[in-house]
This record gives C-alpha cells, sequence and structure tokens, in this order.
C-alpha cells in the first residue's frame, strides 16, 4: 500500500467537520460549488476536501471521473480563490480520488465568492456575512482599532 493510500484510509475514518469534506462526485461535481467549499475551508482555517468517496461513515473509495484535467482546475482555483490549492490524484484499487488541500485564509481577510462569505454549516457550506466569520482570536467580525473604526479611517465624533 502506498503512502498516499494509507493516508486516504486514515481520512475515511475521519469524522467531517469544519476540516475535512468528502464528496462522492462520481460522475459530476460543478466547479462553482468546489470553489464554494474551497471558500468555507478557507475561511475555516484551511483542510481537505476528498472527492471520489462516500459522503457518510461508513466511508467508501467510489471513484470519480470529475476535473480530468487537474492543471486546469487547480488553475482555476488560485484564480478564484487567490490562494495556492494543492491537488493530489490518488489511484486507489476501488477508482479515482482527488484530495484538494486549501490552506487557511490571510489573516484578518475572509474570503467570498460571488458576494458570499462561505462556511461550513452541519454537513454542506453556508452563506455568512463578514460579521459571523471567525477571526483568529476567536472572536466574530471585522476588528476595531483604536480609534474605533473596523476600516482604520479614523472614528467621526461629534462636537
Amino acid at each position: 500500500m502506498t503512502v498516499a493510500v494509507e493516508k486516504l484510509q486514515k481520512w475515511l475514518g475521519a469524522k467531517e467537520d469544519e476540516h475535512l469534506e468528502c464528496k462522492e462526485a462520481k460522475t459530476n461535481f460543478h466547479v462553482e460549488t468546489l470553489v464554494e467549499y474551497g471558500v468555507a475551508l478557507a475561511n475555516e482555517g484551511g483542510g481537505k476536501m476528498i472527492l471520489g468517496v462516500t459522503d457518510k461513515l461508513p466511508r467508501t473509495v467510489v471513484g470519480s471521473q470529475v476535473f480530468a484535467h487537474l492543471e486546469r482546475t487547480k488553475a482555476g482555483l488560485i484564480e478564484r480563490l487567490r490562494l495556492r490549492v494543492d491537488v493530489e490524484e490518488i489511484q486507489h484499487p476501488d477508482g479515482r480520488v482527488l484530495v484538494l488541500q486549501v490552506p487557511s485564509r490571510p489573516i484578518g481577510m475572509p474570503l467570498q465568492y460571488e458576494g458570499a462569505y462561505w462556511m461550513r454549516g452541519g454537513r454542506n457550506r453556508a452563506r455568512r456575512s463578514k460579521m459571523q466569520i471567525p477571526r483568529k482570536d476567536g472572536h466574530h467580525g471585522a476588528r476595531r482599532d483604536r480609534e474605533g473604526t473596523s476600516d482604520g479611517q479614523p472614528a467621526h465624533r461629534a462636537l
């Protein structure tokens, strides 16, 4: 068994959370959905998306035929997310599996796509407002600076 297949076996037994997303994606998976999940993972601190495995535990490999041109898929993700997304193809005995490693968003810069800040919501992705995105310090929303504003501009004070 190769190292990649051994790592995959470990992920197959793990519970999905804000850092791990698994989808069957046997023959069809929209690139826009892939981007939304990528944004959600980045906004949650980064994680993996695995295509070609069953969604629910106990997971099995079902194989995936989507995104046959990995370099083009990777370039499209980088263009939309503005983050370097690594894509690994694993040739498992039961079928092809894609593992996308999405890094965390930059500190203080929640990602959005098509006007929405995506995050994980239960087993799916969910639209959120900028104020609902957790900051790296554990709080939510934009950080206020010393002047009481979130954009670095001086606060307007009534005379």
